[in-house]
């Protein structure tokens, strides 16, 4: 069976000692540090870690005990953090060396290891008009090489699109305090009511993977002939005349998806196949950070 090319030392295995350092610190750090809960009853000390939240240093015990130390609560536990991946028609194309279920694939395979290194669990859903494959949440490195067969496997890409089937699984199979990070092109709808349970339920990321070309339209090209992914319809266009409706139309949805995250409280990030994915993961963590302290 054909397999997908997926570049696993991309991830942030391959970065120096110190951009590694940032993603697990911004990533690990501040999502246990805003998803924990504050104010349960203290438990006991322990040994701090570089991916806790520094603010949590017990400085007093600290300095009693001579390291750094940060207060345990009863109810701390490993973080559930969950990838919802769009393994629909459109996210099998490219303009670029990669499909965006390529791109893609190299994203969650990046953070899952980060994530699963730290200890953590991490679930996943493969979904297009339905659910292709899921994992619940469960910690240990061989979850990721799991993942990885399950990405690579050709025969799970294809199918139509339904985010909003795909999010209310979410809701009725995952424990409330989850992380869901959406990975998808968001190409078709969202039902807004649907998202808006999902976001109060659990804390949700979404990652936006677009080719250039679901952007923009190339200059200089002759006419093209355009077909809908859904009902294999087509038709000849000009794409002179076609391009600056074309563009407005994608940022009309680019912001319509934007606002729906952030209106609820989550978080969002566009990330393009042909650059690099990880710096900009690691100021969108960044961001968190400043806007959490």
């Amino acid at each position: 069976m054909k397999r997908l090319n997926i570049d696993l030392k991309i991830g942030f295995e391959s970065l120096n000692i110190s951009a590694r350092d940032i993603v697990t610190t911004q990533f690990l750090g501040n999502y246990k540090s805003v998803f924990r809960g504050r104010g349960l009853e203290f438990d006991s000390y322990r040994q701090y870690y570089q991916d806790d939240d520094a603010s949590s240093i017990d400085w007093k015990a600290s300095a009693r005990a001579n390291t750094l130390l940060v207060k345990q609560y009863v109810e701390e536990r490993n973080l559930n953090v969950f990838f919802l991946i769009d393994v629909s028609n459109t996210m099998i194309l490219s303009s670029q060396p990669k499909l965006k279920c390529e791109y893609a694939a190299e994203i969650v395979s990046s953070l899952s290891y980060t994530i699963l290194r730290s200890g953590d669990n991490v679930g996943y859903a493969l979904f297009n008009d339905k659910i292709v494959n899921y994992a619940p949440p469960v910690k240990g490195l061989n979850v990721h090489q799991q993942l990885i067969d399950v990405l690579t496997q050709s025969s799970n890409y294809g199918g139509e699109y339904n985010l909003s089937k795909a999010i209310t699984f979410a809701a009725e199979n995952l424990s409330k305090g989850t992380i869901v990070i959406i990975v998808s092109d968001f190409i078709g709808t969202i039902d807004s009511d649907s998202f808006r349970l999902l976001a109060d339920k659990f804390s949700v990321l979404g990652m936006m993977v677009r080719d250039p070309i679901d952007r923009s339209i190339p200059e200089g090209m002759g006419q093209l002939a355009v077909a809908d992914p859904f009902s294999n319809d087509t038709m000849l266009v000009d794409p002179n005349i076609l391009k600056p409706y074309y563009e407005e139309e994608v940022k009309k949805n680019e912001e319509y998806v934007r606002s729906l995250f952030m209106e609820n409280g989550s978080d969002f990030i566009i990330l393009q196949t042909d650059s690099d994915f990880i710096g900009k993961i690691i100021e969108l963590f960044r961001m968190r950070q400043m806007k959490w302290r």
